[in-house]
C-alpha cells in the first residue's frame, strides 16, 4: 500500500504500550502524518486515539511496518 496522509494502520512491530498496562497485548495503531521527500512520518496512537510518539522511515521501508489498514 502507497502511503498518504491521514491512513490510519497497525503497525507491524511495535506494541501499544497504554494497552500492555492494561495487561492487552495489540500492535500499536499509527496515522501518517507527512509524506515528504521519500519520508513517511507517523504519530503512534495510544488507546484513547492521542498522539503518544511521532515516528518516521523511509517511503521504501513502509512495506515492511504496514500491517492492516485500520
Amino acid at each position: 500500500m502507497k502511503p498518504s496522509f491521514g491512513l490510519r494502520f497497525v503497525h507491524a512491530n511495535l506494541v501499544c504500550e497504554d494497552a500492555r498496562a492494561v495487561g492487552e497485548n495489540k500492535q500499536a495503531l499509527c496515522e501518517i502524518i507527512r509524506v515528504a521527500d521519500d519520508i513517511v512520518w507517523y504519530a503512534v496512537l495510544g488507546r484513547n486515539g492521542s498522539p503518544v510518539s511521532r515516528e518516521w522511515c523511509e517511503a521504501a521501508r513502509f512495506p515492511e511496518i504496514f500491517s492492516e489498514a485500520a
